[in-house]
């Protein structure tokens, strides 16, 4: 306990050096930018983009700061503004899994069921059976749009997909 208390008031001090060198290095910057987006995108997700709309340097330091203890639970949640279809990580993760599996998945697509179609439907956020089936179904209805000819690669594949509304808005909407 004395470890996690020593590693967060280490956090917490170097996390004001970097808040005061920032301060004092860029207000002019942080002034000419304060008009600027308000989004507060540039610390990325957690409580910190939640409480913290200004996207001056300083303002976004102190709101990723802000994000570190949340950030993982709100990754993992998909809460304060953390959500797991806009990650990068998830399109990799599709890509990665088309890649590896291309012919069983041209395959289970072609019939609209199997164990790595449910799991590729699971990567587009549908976490029920319910879901997963629905998205087969879709898959094999789009089966010549998402595989046109044999020789479709798996990049080309997945591009495909992404371009089926009907099938992966599925995920997004059951």
């Amino acid at each position: 306990m004395r470890l996690i208390r020593f590693f967060v008031l280490r956090l917490f001090v170097l996390s004001l050096s970097v808040l005061a060198t920032s301060l004092w290095t860029h207000s002019a910057d942080a002034a000419k930018n304060s008009a600027s987006s308000s989004t507060g995108a540039d610390a990325g997700c957690g409580l910190g983009s939640m409480l913290i709309h200004d996207n001056t340097k300083v303002m976004q330091i102190l709101a990723a700061t802000t994000n570190v203890p949340t950030q993982t639970f709100a990754i993992s949640t998909g809460t304060s503004n953390c959500k797991s279809q806009n990650l990068v990580m998830a399109d990799r993760a599709v890509q990665y899994f088309v890649e590896v599996n291309r012919d069983d998945l041209s395959r289970e697509i072609s019939k609209g069921e199997g164990e790595k179609l449910q799991t590729l439907a699971a990567l587009y956020g549908c976490d029920t059976k319910t879901s997963q089936a629905l998205f087969s179904r879709a898959a094999k209805a789009a089966y010549l749009s998402i595989i046109p000819k044999s020789s479709t690669d798996a990049q080309e594949m997945v591009t495909n997909l992404n371009l089926q509304k009907s099938v992966v808005g599925i995920c997004r909407s059951v």
